[in-house]
């Protein structure tokens, strides 16, 4: 590109196309809620807001969404790491969740989101886009941030039900993170090319943190 804005054509070689699918992405929608009631905007637009966090109504914080963000790695540890957020915030006191305070730093939190993703409103629920500050420019530092803001209020325990809750929490989602490396590592470059990766067999010591995969059938 010499930056002309002229596009570069590019030939692959592959089997004869005969379908194309415009993946463009979707609307969300919640038949069941009432925008103006609830305070929302949503309806055939591809971003709900005022959400803080990607999950709590800014101004109503005891309505949450898990699930929203786009682009999510590991949507299981992922959705954990919201409800263990949210569930958190909804234990504070009345006066601490629905504060003048609180709720300034919420709305100022979306505000910040949407300036930074300007006119591609889209965008809003990337967790990789950088508004929410240094460091958390990923899906992963999205999980940690929502982790380390729930065991502030919430310090970690050995005997915690649940690997969020435990002090091993942080080694644990790094391993997580390790596979899911290794595995986006083994996709195929063009869609037609072989999937193999789907073979893997991946064995976890979550004790130790270490693991290993069986590529064998790969």
């Amino acid at each position: 590109g010499g930056g002309g804005g002229e596009e570069e054509e590019e030939e692959v070689e592959g089997p004869p196309v005969t379908k194309v699918v415009l993946a463009t992405g979707y609307v969300y929608s919640f038949p069941f809620l009432d925008e103006t009631a609830c305070g929302l905007t949503f309806e055939g637009e591809r971003f709900v807001t005022p959400l803080y966090q990607h999950l709590m109504h800014a101004a109503r914080p005891t309505l949450g969404f898990v699930g929203i963000p786009l682009a999510v790695p590991c949507p299981i540890p992922f959705f954990e790491c919201q409800a263990a957020f949210l569930a958190e915030q909804w234990a504070k006191p009345d006066a601490a969740l629905h504060g003048a305070e609180a709720t300034a730093r919420r709305q100022a939190w979306v505000a910040a989101m949407r300036d930074a993703v300007g006119s591609r409103d889209q965008d809003l629920h990337y967790t990789s886009t950088g508004a929410r500050g240094p460091g958390t420019t990923s899906a992963w530092a999205y999980m940690r941030e929502l982790l380390r803001a729930t065991h502030a209020t919430r310090p970690v325990d050995e005997a915690g039900d649940c690997w969020l809750e435990r002090p091993s929490w942080e080694a644990r989602l790094t391993t997580v993170e390790a596979v899911y490396a290794d595995r986006g590592a083994r996709y195929p470059k063009l869609p037609w090319e072989d999937d193999a990766y789907r073979r893997c067999e991946y064995t976890v010591d979550w004790a130790s943190g270490t693991w290993s995969v069986d590529a064998s059938r790969c």
